[in-house]
């Protein structure tokens, strides 16, 4: 009788090895083949049975790993856990979902103890498998995967199907509704380093609307053993729930490492704080091992990183290209009169600033911008160094449409100077002033046709040469702050009707500041902020009530921190909260925030986020809800 005392010398990697050893030499003699030189047997332990191998090795990794806990999605008691499994996807490749002709299609599968010649006692033998891997929803239209699951070359080819779990003990949901049903498109952003970052994220064919779109952790890291679970398809089973893990190396900096019970399939599942519900990472590296117990086979759950643990890639690493909840976007003007265009998110990372020309067009040196969310699109107008007024959307799938001259469609007023925008009931309204000191406005409807420019003075009261604009709406007005180039700050509506309000001295009710050069406004919560920037460089606020009267101007850099003088300013709405961006003498883009309770954030630096692209020459900014 051999002594099993003597296999707890051996490591779960050499037991593991003896028992790859054995299945290579028993192929070799069934097919009449030389096995491989580098894989035979261990001559210390041919007094041992592979099943005694076997149990040893499982009695080793339960001290790591614990039992196996994978649960059913039908058997998770705990809601929290329920609504993060509708946010996860089975990957399957397109020939592998055949359209039933009636709005459901089937998925192909396998039994898994047929395929994979389990023993009995295998937990899920009687399932299907047909999953190569798991994604989840981080975006309306995007999916989170594992960079080795999808790539440029398969991703048309990969189908994104949300609901393949077992409805009970016995009955799988193969047969799935079309709607269900995503097809990838294109990928958004990918990485795959040995041993490090391994991440996809794709757009799909459309937005999702009918699951859960997951938190994902944008900034920072994970707590040392902080509680983890993960779900998604191990071995290409129905969905499965695993938890009782934790982190177990949080050294590296681009993935943590877990003890999470995974298998094959698993790659590119998301893996949740028990806490939290955030989704902290991708599971990457984790590969199921079937090793022979007589006849039949059984899986290992170590995985091909060895039982160190699974790796789990970061968010952090990929959350920059992902857009959710309320954002800001930022468009401005370098020296160079390049455009540039970045989002903050709610958390407060910045995307990299990219080149807005580099989509829709070289239309010369920008000078001017404007920009508006419009549903759930964002309208730019931008004035070259010739005076030429255009126009282009940032779309909802993040791309850009052309610029389109304004002027072409709505008339020529001459050589424009600036420009404000904003919207009102879903239609975007354009103001500009001429280089004459004109002030003009004009429309573009919902169907993107444009109604000719009115001479706004021609309705409002003449107030001499205009010198900047910028409007906001507000339940179906517009509202429409200017300066003249007497330093005089002015404020008129246009209203739902479509007639215009006398122009009013702002300074007569919220309080001289001198000479008034620059002019931004913004609606929050139904009331009119407006920054403006007098000639000596300072920055200042005031509010019009709903009740039309105003506060007096206030201070900004008293309470965001002196950051010298001004020369541009916007002002924009995000998440019930004033959003204020300006730009310096020197060239440097600012931020700040004024709370809904009145207080102010400190001005940050916003290309120290975006990245440097030179002196600014002035700023737009506006918020757009993703829900």
């Amino acid at each position: 009788m051999p002594d099993l005392k003597k296999l707890e010398k051996y490591s779960v990697e050499e037991l593991l090895r003896e028992l790859r050893a054995r299945e290579n030499k028993q192929k070799a003699e069934v097919h009449g083949i030389v096995a491989a030189a580098d894989l035979t047997p261990d001559a210390a332990l041919q007094e041992f049975d592979s099943a005694p191998i076997l149990k040893a090795l499982q009695d080793r990794q339960k001290v790591i790993y614990g039992t196996d806990n994978r649960l059913d999605v039908f058997q998770v008691t705990d809601p929290a856990i329920v609504n993060d499994a509708d946010s996860v996807v089975a990957l399957f490749q397109a020939p592998s979902v055949v359209d039933n002709g009636n709005g459901t299609s089937t998925l192909q599968t396998q039994n898994f103890g047929t395929s994979q010649n389990l023993c009995a006692g295998e937990r899920f033998r009687n399932q299907p498998v047909g999953a190569f891997c798991s994604g989840f929803l981080v975006a309306p239209d995007i999916i989170a995967t594992a960079g080795h699951c999808v790539n440029s070359t398969n991703v048309t080819n990969v189908r994104f199907v949300f609901g393949f779990r077992m409805l009970n003990a016995t009955t799988p949901q193969t047969i799935v509704n079309n709607a269900e049903i995503y097809r990838g498109v294109a990928i958004i952003g990918r990485q795959l380093t040995t041993n490090g970052t391994d991440w996809s994220l794709v757009r799909i064919d459309r937005a999702v609307t009918n699951h859960r779109i997951v938190q994902i952790r944008r900034i920072g890291s994970i707590a040392n053993n902080q509680a983890l679970h993960v779900i998604g398809h191990p071995v290409g089973l129905p969905t499965k729930v695993a938890g009782g893990a934790a982190v177990r190396d949080n050294t590296p900096a681009a993935f943590f490492v877990s003890n999470l019970d995974t298998y094959g399939g698993n790659s590119g599942s998301p893996v949740f704080n028990a806490n939290t519900h955030e989704v902290e990472g991708i599971l990457v590296r984790g590969e199921t091992d079937f090793v022979s117990n007589g006849t039949c086979n059984v899986s290992l759950v170590c995985p091909s990183t060895g039982c160190r643990g699974e790796d789990c890639t970061r968010t952090t690493e990929f959350a920059q290209l992902v857009e959710r909840g309320p954002l800001l976007h930022l468009s401005g003007v370098s020296s160079d009169g390049r455009l540039w265009h970045t989002i903050r998110f709610a958390a407060g990372p910045w995307t990299p600033f990219a080149d807005v020309e580099a989509q829709t067009g070289d239309r010369g040196s920008i000078v001017e911008v404007d920009l508006q969310s419009v549903g759930n699109v964002v309208h730019l107008c931008a004035i070259n160094s010739t005076g030429s007024l255009w126009h282009t959307i940032r779309r909802a799938d993040r791309t850009w449409f052309p610029f389109s001259d304004v002027e072409g469609q709505a008339g020529e007023r001459g050589s424009f100077a600036r420009v404000g925008v904003a919207e009102v009931n879903n239609e975007l309204h354009v103001c500009g002033v001429t280089t004459a000191g004109r002030l003009w406005h004009t429309i573009r409807r919902a169907n993107g046709s444009w109604f000719s420019f009115g001479d706004v003075e021609a309705q409002t009261g003449d107030r001499g040469s205009f010198t900047d604009v910028d409007c906001a709406g507000s339940n179906g007005e517009l509202h429409v702050c200017g300066t003249t180039s007497d330093g005089r700050l002015w404020h008129t509506i246009r209203r739902a009707n479509g007639t215009w309000a006398p122009f009013g001295d702002i300074e007569a009710q919220a309080g001289n500041r001198g000479t008034i050069r620059e002019v931004a406004c913004a609606i929050v919560a139904g009331e009119l902020h407006v920054c403006c920037v007098s000639s000596d460089g300072h920055l200042w606020h005031t509010i019009r009530r709903a009740n039309g009267t105003w506060l007096s101007f206030g201070d900004v850099e008293g309470q965001t921190g002196d950051r010298g003088s001004f020369v541009r300013v916007s002002a924009g709405e995000s998440d019930g909260e004033l959003h204020v961006a300006g730009v310096t003498s020197n060239g440097r883009l600012w931020h700040t925030i004024r709370r809904a309770i009145g207080t102010w954030f400190p001005f940050g630096d916003v290309e120290a986020q975006t990245g440097d692209r030179g002196n600014f020459r002035t700023v737009s900014v506006d918020g757009l809800l993703i829900s």
